[in-house]
């Protein structure tokens, strides 16, 4: 059914161009994996507590944490090589790293699951210890997999396996929910092997993998080693920053408050999901290109400009009424993670407008920026977490995360305009352009909020005006992306 989607009118609102087709697939594929996401939240919160997506939290941590680690982070050389034959080298090292990973935490957790579930004290987590090292082995070889379909150009096959993957969780959670917390998990590692077997075939039918070798892997090993010294080490350091939190709130503050906290970061990353991870893994073969052309600065300047326009509405209207979003959505219980969600809009957008464009590291062989990036955010977002762990406040731990979490993109966003020669007074322009844009959508809310007193008809009347005009500007917007043809194919 899949196969036979038509994605033309995607196409036909955006330019053409093979980034910009990419988009188009990678985007509408991830809107309807969202759509899926998004439709089910609210009888995910009605079927499970705070304490069973405390339990997600934690296990998603855990496993993301592993995720960067389970292969080195070689996948990141797949679309940078010349030859398929040495593309096909890496992805083997990646999936036999991944593998062998796999197998070190099947033997890890077997040796140390008392001390676990002790220290943990989470409700159930003793009953998913198998999950672990499966989950390790798929979600890595599902990003093995999804980076070599990046290199062929196959945006529409991972669009498809992006849907197929959401809907097999889903499915699998809605299903299962007798069975409590642990059927989010088995419904979340799922998913990822569904992604894994969609996207198996592109590689494994590919002629290069038929001349993969223990040498050819060994030469890539060594031609490649900057991305486990740098990406490896940044990426477990984002890693360690963006899941370890989850981990730390439930040890510190228990199942029911890191669930609280883990709807809202969930909430606020699916613009991140549906845009900004699309947009920047269709960008990174086109940088690759235009790197080679001399033309990098301009790509990078008209993407940041789109992302800014993209990013900001949706973060501006959560910063403005998420509290009550959240109880009208998903239930009064679940207000508390509207307020959280709020103070972590900011973040959010920042993250939304840098992260994309942070393959110039790797296309410019500066991976060594990436990692002075990495090691900042970790050592704010270490403090945050800390100082609010020390006072007993979560409120405030979000609160100072935030902050400092935005400033740790902002300096991503400086260090990869210095790689590409950009000006870094675009990061001001940008913004103030797309938060005037943002304050018009946002105007009608404003009023019902700030300004005059209105009944609930009347406000969720003004929330409806206010989503309409952002659609309203995003279908202007979709016509408008254009990443020069030249810079870009």
């Amino acid at each position: 059914m899949l196969k036979a989607w038509n994605w033309s009118a995607v196409q036909k609102v955006l330019p053409a161009g093979d980034f910009a087709v990419g988009v188009g697939h990678l985007v509408g594929g991830a809107f309807v994996a969202q759509l899926l996401t998004i439709a089910a939240s609210p009888l995910l919160t009605r079927l499970y507590n705070p304490e069973d997506f405390g339990l997600l939290a934690a296990f998603t941590g855990a496993l993301m944490l592993t995720n960067v680690v389970s292969r080195m982070r070689y996948e990141m050389a797949i679309p940078l090589s010349r030859s398929d034959l040495v593309a096909a080298n890496v992805s083997a090292l990646a999936l036999l790293i991944a593998g062998l990973m796999s197998v070190i935490f099947s033997i890890a957790l077997t040796f140390h699951e008392a001390w676990i579930y002790q220290y943990f004290r989470i409700n159930g987590i003793e009953a998913v210890f198998w999950l672990f090292p499966v989950g390790v082995f798929f979600a890595g070889a599902y990003v093995v997999f999804s980076y070599w379909a990046t290199r062929k150009r196959r945006f529409l096959s991972i669009a498809q396996a992006r849907v197929q993957q959401s809907a097999t969780t889903l499915v699998a959670q809605l299903a299962s929910y007798g069975f409590g917390g642990v059927s989010l998990l088995v419904g979340y590692v799922a998913g990822h092997v569904v992604g894994f077997l969609s996207l198996s075939r592109i590689l494994v039918n590919d002629a290069s993998a038929t001349k993969v070798s223990i040498a050819g892997m060994k030469r890539v090993a060594c031609r490649y080693r900057r991305f486990p010294l740098f990406y490896g080490s940044g990426g477990l350091l984002n890693s360690a920053g963006q899941y370890i939190t989850p981990l730390v709130f439930a040890i510190s503050f228990g199942a029911v408050s890191t669930g609280l906290y883990a709807l809202a970061n969930r909430i606020l990353l699916l613009p991140m999901g549906l845009v900004g991870n699309s947009v920047g893994q269709a960008f990174f073969p086109s940088a690759v290109d235009a790197y080679r052309l001399g033309q990098l600065r301009g790509s990078v300047e008209s993407l940041h400009r789109h992302l800014c326009e993209f990013g900001l509405p949706p973060i501006f209207l959560m910063a403005l009424a998420a509290p009550e979003l959240f109880a009208f959505v998903f239930g009064e219980a679940w207000r508390q993670s509207g307020e959280y969600a709020r103070w972590m809009a900011p973040w959010m957008y920042w993250q939304l407008v840098s992260s994309p464009l942070s393959t110039v590291f790797a296309v410019a062989e500066e991976q060594h920026r990436g990692l002075i990036f990495q090691a900042s955010l970790f050592t704010l977002q270490c403090v945050a977490i800390a100082y609010g762990v020390y006072i007993a406040d979560l409120f405030t731990a979000i609160l100072i995360l935030s902050c400092f979490s935005s400033l740790g993109y902002l300096l991503l966003l400086y260090l990869i305009f210095d790689t590409s020669g950009v000006r870094i007074s675009l990061i001001v322009t940008s913004t103030l352009r797309a938060g005037a844009g943002s304050l018009f959508c946002a105007f009608p809310l404003i009023l019902a909020e700030f300004v005059i007193e209105v009944s609930l008809t009347i406000y969720v009347m003004s929330i409806v005006l206010s989503l309409t005009l952002v659609g309203l500007r995003y279908f202007r917007l979709l016509r408008s992306i254009s990443v020069k043809r030249g810079a870009c194919e």
